[in-house]
């Protein structure tokens, strides 16, 4: 193995910075907004991704490679802005809302791109589970920003 990984390994660590920045910025998301509806959904999806960022750790560590343990730049660059934002803004909820659904926007691509390219079939089969979830999760701040735009003075 090289000191860089294997591909599979990389990809994976993608798939897991992309975890960490989602679960860092719905919890930041929960403590932030006005609703507590709002704040319990984030809650709740910070912790889909913490599952999945663990189980796509373990998966790396079980190829022999060092899990990622961090999150991306563009992910802390995001946050940074919502944050600023939403202190500028009577909007809060919505801010967030909409920051997240970019985001999830961000990790739905990142995910199916990344199993697509795996070339172990186990490992691609396996990972498919990861892809749904975040389209579930993509699925629910889309309608969600939808719903909350609509509903806008």
């Amino acid at each position: 193995m090289s000191m860089f990984g294997t591909h599979d390994s990389r990809l994976v660590n993608d798939m897991i910075s992309v975890c960490h920045d989602g679960k860092a910025f719905y919890k930041d998301a929960a403590k932030e907004v006005n609703s507590p509806q709002l704040s319990a959904l984030f809650t709740e999806m910070a912790d889909i991704r913490a599952s999945i960022e663990k189980d796509l750790q373990s998966t790396v560590s079980s190829m022999g490679e060092e899990p990622s343990e961090s999150g991306t730049l563009i992910g802390k660059m995001r946050k940074t802005y919502t944050d600023v934002m939403s202190n500028l803004s009577d909007e809060t909820d919505y801010r967030y809302v909409a920051q997240l659904e970019e985001a999830e926007d961000d990790a739905l691509e990142t995910f199916k791109e990344s199993v697509e390219k795996l070339e172990d079939p186990l490992l691609t089969s396996r990972l498919s589970s990861h892809v749904d979830a975040i389209q579930l999760t993509h699925n629910r701040m889309r309608d969600l920003k939808h719903t909350m735009k609509d509903t806008r003075h």
